[in-house]
């Protein structure tokens, strides 16, 4: 193994270590999609140019100010800068995310995602961490995964230099990607939204995600706990309770 080699492993053990030490992770969602979610025992991946974030795994991250062009003296510089940001704008904008909680008393989530207008019916769903990336990596699984803490900064725009997704070191190539798919502002400049108060972290599947949406099934028991809002309606709950304790054998936690 060579030097590169040995500190992408590094690196990338040093990425994965916070990740282990997660036991679990926590789905959001509206009454309807939770329903929907623990009927069908799936997880959900979200191509990257549907994330909520205008900012989430785009190309205004990055800083071509370094970018090395080797080109024919008659080409216009511009023109290949331009046509090489709208190839990784295509390129980015194709990842899919699962976006994910680390607790289950997050009130900006339980504000922003499980809402339907001002009733607050929803749901969280707590999930084994590492027994839905045991699962999805295995050799027989044909849906491979990795899972990222997001980081938060003040600005991420122009961000990330360029030159690293070139570059001969498989570490800085490694580094590079993973600032794409797990950097946010910590507030969103249009929406107000404050980023950092979610507390993401994110699954991610590694290939390129053609549709709007894949679910990806998972086992029962990666399934932990379920929990609802306060304002759930009796029907809600007494369907809610049905699915949850037939199926998984759990009962639902009042929020």
């Amino acid at each position: 193994m060579n030097i590169s080699e040995q500190l992408a492993k590094l690196y990338m053990q040093a990425l994965v270590a916070p990740i282990k030490a997660t036991p679990s992770v926590y789905k959001y969602l509206t009454y309807e999609s939770g329903l929907k979610m623990l009927d069908a025992c799936n997880i959900q991946f979200t191509r990257a140019a549907k994330l909520n974030d205008c900012m989430d795994c785009c190309a205004e991250k990055v800083d071509y100010s370094d970018f090395k062009l080797q080109h024919l003296s008659f080409i216009d510089p511009q023109l290949v800068k331009d046509a090489t940001l709208n190839k990784d704008r295509q390129v980015f904008s194709n990842y899919g995310v699962c976006s994910l909680g680390t607790s289950a008393d997050n009130n900006t989530l339980w504000e922003r995602y499980t809402q339907n207008g001002s009733v607050k019916n929803g749901i969280c769903i707590e999930l084994d961490t590492n027994g839905i990336l045991h699962y999805l990596n295995s050799d027989s699984n044909p849906n491979k995964i990795c899972a990222l803490y997001v980081n938060y900064f003040d600005n991420i725009t122009a961000s990330i230099p360029r030159s690293l997704l070139t570059s001969d070191k498989l570490i800085f190539r490694l580094h590079f990607m993973s600032q794409i798919i797990a950097t946010k502002n910590k507030t969103d400049p249009i929406s107000g939204f404050n980023w950092e108060a979610e507390k993401e972290l994110r699954f991610i599947y590694l290939y390129e995600l053609k549709k709007d949406y894949l679910r990806i099934p998972i086992p029962k028991n990666c399934i932990k706990r379920v929990w609802c809002d306060k304002d759930i309606s009796l029907k809600e709950f007494q369907d809610l309770n049905t699915l949850v304790k037939g199926k998984y054998q759990l009962d639902i936690t009042r929020r």
